[in-house]
């Protein structure tokens, strides 16, 4: 924070409102910045199938899984379910993803762009 920062306060006594200066906050270490992460973030994931059925889509999981060699999400959308995998924060490696999910057999497959927990992101190398 610059030591020319001044921090006012209101005062309303009977006198009228007017500003008064108070004493800058306190700061906790080395640095005035606190870093908060985020829930979750804009990011891509392959969608591979789609279906009312749940049981239908938790049998493909673990072979899923297998396939890709990457965790594979289920999703409830309110009485839809869908299969996805990645959590990409880059659309070209989303893109290569669908690729070889079609290459696979997943014709249907194509890029969602939805929010993400930061933790499952798949970083280009």
């Amino acid at each position: 924070m610059p030591e020319d920062t001044l921090f006012l306060s209101r005062d309303k006594s009977l006198s009228g409102e007017s500003l008064l200066p108070v004493s800058a906050p306190r700061r906790r270490g080395p640095f005035s910045v606190e870093v908060i992460s985020p829930d979750s973030v804009g990011g891509w994931r392959v969608q591979l199938a789609s279906s009312s059925d749940r049981r239908t889509l938790e049998t493909l999981v673990a072979r899923v899984e297998r396939e890709f060699g990457t965790a594979a999400y289920l999703d409830d959308n309110g009485g839809a379910f869908t299969l996805r995998i990645g959590a990409f924060d880059s659309m070209n490696v989303a893109r290569s993803e669908c690729d070889r999910a079609i290459s696979y057999g997943y014709i249907n497959a194509w890029i969602v762009q939805t929010m993400i927990p930061p933790y499952q992101f798949i970083r280009e190398e």
